[in-house]
C-alpha cells in the first residue's frame, strides 16, 4: 500500500490534494491469517523472497497458525504419499526450511499478536509456543504480545 501511494505521488508530482492527504495519514498495515493462512501471512512478510518490506507492516496477527516450522514438523513426522505432504512439501529439508517462518525471525520482524485456541491441534499449540519462545530472542520491544490460551 505504501509503495503504491508513493508511486501515485510521483505520478502526480505531489500535486494531487487527495494523494497528499492520504500520505499525511499514518498508515498502519496489519497482516493476519488463520491456520494455514497464518503460516502464509507470516511467511509472506518474513521471507525476503516475497518482496515485502517488513518495516511497512505494523504487526502480524496469527490465529491458530499452522506450519510455522514445517522443517521441524516434517523431520519428526516424515512426509508420505498417504498424507499428500510429499506433493506439497517435497522430501527436501531445504524446501521445508524456506517455507517455515520461524527461520526468518530477525530484528526487522514486526510485532506479533498470537492467538491459540484451547481446542486446536496439539501440533499447532506446540509450534506456536516454539515460535513465540524463539521470537523473544529477536523481537525485543514490548510490543510483542501473546495470547496463549491452553484451557
Amino acid at each position: 500500500m505504501t509503495r503504491w501511494l508513493k508511486k501515485l505521488q510521483l505520478l502526480y508530482n505531489g500535486q494531487s490534494k487527495i494523494v497528499r492527504s492520504i500520505m499525511e495519514i499514518q498508515i498502519k498495515i496489519f497482516i493476519t491469517g488463520h491456520s494455514a493462512g497464518g503460516h502464509l501471512a507470516a511467511l509472506a512478510v518474513m521471507n525476503p523472497k516475497y518482496g515485502i518490506d517488513p518495516t511497512e507492516v505494523s504487526g502480524i496477527i496469527l490465529n491458530d497458525a499452522a506450519g510455522l516450522d514445517m522443517k521441524n514438523y516434517l523431520e519428526n513426522y516424515p512426509p508420505a504419499n498417504d498424507n499428500d505432504y510429499i506433493a506439497t512439501w517435497t522430501t527436501n529439508p531445504d524446501v521445508w526450511r524456506d517455507a517455515s517462518p520461524i527461520y526468518f525471525l530477525d530484528k526487522s520482524t514486526p510485532p506479533f499478536l498470537i492467538y491459540v485456541g484451547d481446542k486446536t491441534y496439539e501440533s499447532i499449540k506446540t509450534s506456536n509456543n516454539r515460535f513465540f519462545m524463539i521470537s523473544t530472542f529477536y523481537i525485543t520491544s514490548f510490543d510483542l504480545k501473546s495470547v496463549m490460551n491452553y484451557r
